[in-house]
């Protein structure tokens, strides 16, 4: 049998070894490794150390690519930061995106003992609505227990690059009702993963998610020409948007005075199609939103995005 990417094909091997040091803590190699290596911690906190063996090397490099596909079960907490971990349950695996607290680093900081339970009161004055929903659903098992990670199945439908000649405009929004403070998140990249452009739009006063989800579609597609493309694809994770950009029938909902404008601002390209995509192979727009989401003030890159959309984009070529 032949691999179109050896290399890939090798860190998803690594991967595998590291994610045995994980699931296996009881394993003789597991405890010898980690005691030399892992200085109390599991594989996923461990440092590459001063004098790494080759091995040890080669599975730690991997450990990037492993995380990407990892999600924390929740138990004692003590284990799983609430703003650099993905923890939150749902199908779609993302990043708290309230703004940082100090003092509040680890999820054990939002659970309350004897017996375990969430401390609902922090969390809803700490936490957007909807992510404090998120919380409270998780279950706590009633004895402290170390928390552990499990592997998640990844939608099949892929990110994948645009033909020769195009880009790939993705977007997606962030959405804060407490403050009713909202951020559209675009980044283009073209058919060699490049990231052509990316960037964040702040605005305040959004009556829904829908209305957002909309506006975003705008702003991806009025940077476009800046940059310079005339064959582009849209994707969004937002099905009653793309349906709408996607159908020639009348329309009455309330995004239609957006949809309009993109439909018109989609005119101005040699090429423009709307393509649905699923939320797991949008992340970067959503790291993107996300960015927003922190600050106030609107912010463009050129062939660059903020680290964070930029790992994002990294996972998507990796698991292709």
């Amino acid at each position: 049998m032949g691999f179109r990417d050896l290399s890939k094909f090798n860190i998803a091997l690594l991967a595998k070894q590291g994610w045995r040091l994980l699931e296996n803590p009881g394993l003789l190699t597991t405890q010898l490794t980690c005691a030399k290596y892992c200085n109390g911690s599991n594989f996923l906190e461990a440092s590459l150390s001063a004098n790494p063996s080759l091995l040890w090397r080669s599975i730690w490099g991997a450990k990037g690519f492993l995380k990407s596909g990892l999600r924390w079960r929740i138990r004692s907490g003590s284990s799983v930061s609430i703003w650099q971990d993905y923890w939150l349950p749902g199908k779609n695996r993302i990043l708290i995106t309230t703004n940082r607290v100090a003092g509040m680093e680890c999820v054990s900081d939002l659970i309350l003992h004897n017996p375990n339970r969430w401390n609902r009161e922090l969390i809803y004055s700490t936490f957007m609505e909807e992510e404090g929903n998120l919380i409270v659903s998780i279950p706590l098992p009633i004895t402290n227990q170390s928390d552990n990670v499990h592997p998640r199945p990844r939608d099949l439908n892929k990110w994948v690059p645009p033909l020769p000649n195009w880009v790939k405009i993705n977007v997606d929004t962030g959405f804060s009702a407490a403050r009713q403070h909202a951020a559209s998140g675009f980044i283009i990249r073209n058919d060699e993963w490049l990231i052509m452009g990316s960037g964040f739009k702040t605005h305040n006063l959004v009556r829904s998610v829908v209305l957002d989800e909309a506006t975003v579609v705008l702003h991806g597609l009025q940077f476009a020409p800046e940059m310079g493309f005339s064959n582009v694809i849209l994707e969004s994770d937002s099905r009653p948007v793309i349906q709408n950009l996607q159908s020639s029938k009348e329309d009455y909902s309330e995004i239609r005075p957006l949809t309009w404008d993109a439909k018109a601002l989609a005119r101005n390209f040699s090429s423009c199609r709307f393509e649905f995509v699923a939320r797991d192979w949008n992340s970067a727009a959503h790291a993107m939103a996300v960015e927003g989401l922190k600050r106030f003030e609107d912010f463009f890159w050129v062939e660059d995005a903020p680290v964070t959309a930029l790992e994002m984009a990294d996972s998507d070529q990796r698991f292709n």
